[in-house]
């Protein structure tokens, strides 16, 4: 989600990681699971790359057709990879 979204939304994003408070005092703590496959390097390096700045500006540059079509193409092939990890992990 780009500022001019959050701005039109009213909202502001979460950090990466963000501890939330409850009225009763608890906390607890809020962030994307994906944080945490630490062991899938080739994840985090997308993860990483799918992140910076640059690399968005580029993605978003591009027409809508062809952003839809790069995000079935990473689809299928997550969904590939997951599999064979899937398969790998039984052996």
């Amino acid at each position: 989600m780009g500022q001019a979204w959050l701005s039109a939304a009213g909202v502001k994003p979460l950090p990466e990681a963000y501890k939330l408070r409850f009225p009763d005092g608890t906390y607890t703590l809020l962030m994307h699971g994906d944080q945490l496959c630490t062991d899938d390097l080739e994840y985090q390096a997308f993860r990483q790359t799918v992140r910076d700045p640059s690399w968005q500006s580029m993605f978003l540059s591009k027409s809508i057709e062809e952003r839809i079509a790069i995000a079935e193409n990473l689809r299928n092939e997550s969904r590939c990879v997951a599999q064979k990890k899937a398969k790998q992990s039984w052996m």
